[in-house]
């Protein structure tokens, strides 16, 4: 049926009156116009989606995407419903599967519980690798004792005097442990804004204290990830109750 079809028998249509309700509803869940449009219509960038008219029978959605002249464009599709919809709530529901059907179709739709073969679920601490954890052993050992050994070997003696003696590298170790600390407070800063446990946080911190950066930047990799899961998992719950 044409849009200008379904203006003429939009009188008689026993969902006309909850339109403008369920556009509202509709044009706040971006997301999934998106995806809709993309599914529906086959389209490949589909900018700006929004719903522009619902009845009995389906929706229509527009969004602007390239011609095949490679112009923006703006284009609508039209989403039927299997069955006529005859109340508000039974409008939802076939707007809510056709949701469910556009994200099926992309694989949006994950079973958080499942766990592959052979892949661990997610974790709030990572260790180290091995080969940072020598060389970093290796390298505080060294300083270490250019810093405090009264002696050494005489060739590592020449080379200690010739650096600046053991003051030059005492001070490279307080200034190291001076930063590693400031990047431990960071940590605790991160993992407070991500939520992790109190556990996993001493771990960060233990292997951060010695490790600096090498340990950092992974701690902040898994923060945001986790920061980014705990917002989409809340945005979903929220848009169930507002459906």
């Amino acid at each position: 049926m044409s849009v200008r079809n379904r203006k003429q028998t939009r009188q008689s249509d026993p969902v006309a009156p909850y339109e403008k309700e369920l556009l509202e509803w509709l044009n706040n869940d971006p997301e999934s116009l998106l995806v809709m449009c993309r599914y529906f219509a086959n389209a490949k960038m589909a900018l700006h989606p929004r719903a522009i008219d619902v009845d009995s029978a389906g929706f229509t959605l527009q969004y602007i995407d390239k011609n095949l002249e490679g112009e923006l464009v703006r284009k609508d599709v039209r989403v039927q419903f299997d069955e006529p919809a005859g109340t508000l709530e039974e409008a939802k529901r076939r707007i809510r599967a056709m949701m469910d059907e556009a994200r099926k179709g992309f694989n949006l739709v994950v079973d958080k519980t499942y766990v592959p073969p052979g892949r661990e679920p997610p974790r709030v601490f990572i260790p180290p690798e091995m080969a940072v954890c020598v060389v970093a052993a290796g390298l505080w050992s060294i300083f270490a004792a250019f810093a405090f050994q009264d002696r050494l070997p005489v060739r590592m003696e020449i080379w200690r005097i010739q650096m600046g003696g053991p003051e030059i590298f005492f001070n490279i170790v307080v200034g190291a442990l001076v930063i590693h600390a400031v990047e431990c407070l960071v940590a605790l800063g991160v993992c407070v804004w991500a939520r992790i446990p109190v556990g996993a946080t001493i771990m960060w911190l233990l292997t951060i204290l010695p490790l600096g950066l090498a340990s950092l930047k992974p701690l902040v990799k898994t923060a945001v990830s986790r920061r980014n899961l705990a917002q989409l998992e809340a945005a979903q719950k929220q848009n169930s109750k507002s459906r």
